[in-house]
Parts: structure tokens; sequence; C-alpha cells
């Protein structure tokens, strides 16, 4: 569930895995849900259109939703992290979110995180600023979620991760099949320095 509300956006379950009961399933609101629904191949029309709209139009038609996990548990994962890991992960996720620089560089450049650093992530993760987007969470925190999932997307933020899981070893608990996909999509050209081509 992402509970960011920044930029407008509503709280709303993501489209990484959804599961819809049999009474959803059987009723005439799924059926009308999916035969109206918005299409375009533009992906950010779709996230705001489908993705952010979905969870409000069936919960205003009685439905409950739920979700695996969400935006705070996954600020908790990272900044629960012990020390060594919490550094590891913050050069990781000040590469993919570079806009988190300015609190993490002299944290990352002192080598340490103690209370008061603690309390500055804790700061900025509160503000959406830190650990807000599941698909591009550190592999620690994927660990600690039991949650091993990533993007086959080639954009740069994807690729870095990927490399990050196989720095950290968190690519050897996937299945041999995914290890060697992933060698074969970041090895073939697809590097995280080369810009993303849509």
């Amino acid at each position: 569930m992402n509970q960011s509300v920044r930029r407008g956006a509503l709280a709303h379950l993501q489209s990484y895995f959804y599961r819809f009961s049999e009474r959803a399933c059987n009723s005439a609101e799924f059926e009308s849900y999916w035969r109206n629904l918005f299409l375009s191949n533009n992906k950010h029309a779709v996230i705001h259109q489908c993705e952010i709209k979905l969870t409000g139009w069936f919960r205003d038609r009685g439905f409950t939703t739920g979700c695996f996990t969400d935006t705070q548990a996954l600020r908790a994962a990272l900044l629960g992290l012990d020390e060594a890991r919490l550094l590891q992960a913050l050069a990781y996720q000040q590469k993919v979110e570079t806009r988190i620089a300015p609190t993490t560089a002299p944290i990352l450049a002192a080598g340490r995180i103690g209370p008061v650093e603690r309390a500055r992530l804790k700061a900025l993760s509160d503000k959406g600023g830190l650990g807000s987007y599941l698909m591009i969470s550190h592999p620690y925190v994927l660990e600690t979620l039991h949650l091993p999932v990533l993007k086959k997307d080639r954009q740069p933020i994807y690729a870095l991760q990927r490399a990050e899981m196989i720095r950290t070893g968190f690519a050897d608990t996937l299945l041999p099949e995914v290890r060697a996909e992933i060698a074969a999509r970041d090895l073939s050209g697809n590097r995280p320095d080369k810009p993303a081509n849509g």
C-alpha cells in the first residue's frame, strides 16, 4: 500500500500483485470495472487513471482492501537495519533517490550512524524522502520484509538495484533462472551508467 499523499496522489494499493476474492470476481462491479478500464500505453496515465483509482473505486462499492506491506513497514525495515547494513543501504539509496544526498552524504562521509543521525534519517523518511518506493528498495529491506521482488525494467535505477543484489549476495537466494536473467540483462550492454531506453 502506497500511503504517500504527495503531489495529490491518494493512498492506494500498488499493482505489483493484486489478488481478488471470489466474491469480488463474481460481482457485477468487478466486471464493470475491467470492461470500462481506461486504456493507454502511457505508463504515467495508466498509474494515475487505473492503479491509483482502483482502491477507492472498489472501496466505494463496499469491498474491503488489504495489503501485504505498506510504505510505513518499508521505511521501518530500512531504518531498523543495523549500522553496517544501514550505511550500505544509504550508499545505494543515495544513487537511486538522489534528492536525499544533502542528508545522507554527511552521514556516509562520517561512516557512522548514532542517535542523532538516525533521527535525521527518520525525519527524512517521515517526509517521504527516503525509502518510499518498494521496487527500488535495498536488498536488505526486501530481505527483512520477505519480499524477493525486482523489476525487469532497464532503467538505470533498476539496474543499480540488480547490481546491489549481486554485490550483497541477495541474488544467491533467487532461483537460478532469475539469476541467469539478471546477468543476461545487465551484462548485455544495459549497464546502470547507460541512459534508459524507454
